[in-house]
């Protein structure tokens, strides 16, 4: 669920849909309304425990924090943040980020691909997303800088392949496993495959980084620009690549299972002393989104900024998850945190996350990871919820 808290200047005087007269601006105050009410809904339903599906993305525009009633909504998305960290918030703040379009995943599609909003964005989407193991090159290139580019270049190519070979059989074969999304009237085809996006999601660029340089990106101006080099070959590879014609991008999104299974394999092979990884041994992933602590915000927006300068080329999208730990924040301090990531930082698109424990039997969430319930003494009836 997408909620606008006011209607965005290029659909105000397009004429809306339906039996009812007028433009989609002459329904302000209506669509105000039901962002509200979805709000007030999920926070009814999140009073035992946290509502995850459906995923709520809220968007963010300049006009959001001049309109009063937008403003409510705002901080109303706020409270529903501080208290289970649900929503996901998008940044339109940019002149040609008006248009785009955002997935819970952090995926994005932009405006830029024909050049017609509604062509690019609408009736389309993620035809697939093929993740490229980073660290498995840097383990193979055995620390030789001169190998890993190359190699590099075989891993994008057949992550390309396998995009192209789904894309021909979706056009050949779609009608009948999708007859709906390829259902057509008056000649036009409802899913547009020609305007869908083909992501290669990069996993464990971090890690690679400091397989071969040994140092944290964070620490080390080597590791960083190291890894930024990654980043442009792989920017220059979708030109050379011949396809202009396909919607290929790259992304760096969140992808639990296969970030985890990768560094498992990749440690059954190469041993535990060399293969970097986040987490512990027994539950091993590498990095494929970018996630910073609230807690010692000066320490922790350095980390930010490293992270951000990396990520940010990815047209195919990048989620950065701001961990509220079990401190308390009021809606209004995360209100106003909020304007300062959108108009200072300008990240594109983020969620505030809380690790919460779910007592079956009292009925209540608490903030973090509990082992014994702190109201009836339960160990049994504690669910761990998390998102990421």
């Amino acid at each position: 669920i997408n909620l606008e808290l006011t209607i965005p200047e290029f659909l105000a005087d397009k004429p809306a849909l339906g039996s009812a007269d007028g433009c989609y601006g002459d329904y302000l105050n209506e669509s105000q309304l039901l962002a509200s009410l979805v709000l007030e809904v999920f926070e009814e339903e999140s009073v035992e425990k946290p509502l995850l599906n459906p995923k709520l993305t809220v968007k963010i525009r300049p006009e959001n924090f001049k309109d009063s009633m937008a403003a409510d909504i705002l901080l109303k998305a706020h409270h529903l943040a501080s208290e289970r960290g649900i929503p996901y918030f998008a940044n339109l703040y940019g002149k040609n980020e008006q248009y785009t379009v955002f997935s819970p995943s952090g995926s994005i599609l932009k405006a830029d691909f024909k050049g017609d909003w509604e062509i690019d964005t609408v009736r389309t989407g993620i035809l697939g997303l093929v993740t490229v193991n980073l660290p498995r090159i840097a383990l193979e290139c055995g620390k030789d800088e001169r190998k890993i580019f190359p190699l590099l270049m075989e891993r994008l190519e057949l992550a390309s392949r396998a995009l192209e070979i789904k894309s021909r059989a979706l056009k050949q074969r779609g009608r009948s496993f999708l007859p709906f999304l390829m259902q057509s009237a008056n000649g036009d085809q409802y899913f547009r495959v020609e305007g869908a996006a083909h992501l290669i999601n990069l996993v464990g660029l971090k890690e690679a980084s400091e397989v071969l340089t040994g140092k944290s990106i964070y620490e080390d101006g080597k590791a960083q620009r190291f890894a930024s080099e990654i980043v442009k070959h792989v920017l220059e590879f979708l030109p050379r690549s011949g396809r202009r014609e396909r919607r290929l991008i790259p992304s760096a999104l969140p992808c639990a299972n296969a970030s985890e299974r990768l560094a498992k394999q990749d440690i059954e092979r190469f041993g535990i002393a060399k293969v970097r990884f986040q987490g512990v041994r027994e539950k091993p992933r590498y990095s494929s989104y970018s996630r910073i602590s609230l807690q010692k915000w000066e320490v922790q927006s350095k980390f930010l900024a490293v992270e951000k300068e990396l990520y940010e080329p990815l047209a195919g999208g990048n989620l950065i998850v701001l961990e509220l730990g079990e401190a308390d924040y009021t809606p209004e301090t995360l209100f106003s945190f909020t304007k300062k990531l959108v108009e200072d930082y300008k990240l594109g698109f983020f969620t505030y996350n809380r690790d919460l424990t779910y007592c079956s039997q009292c009925g209540k969430s608490w903030f973090g990871t509990l082992q014994k319930c702190p109201m009836c003494g339960s160990v049994g009836t504690l669910t761990a919820l998390t998102r990421f």
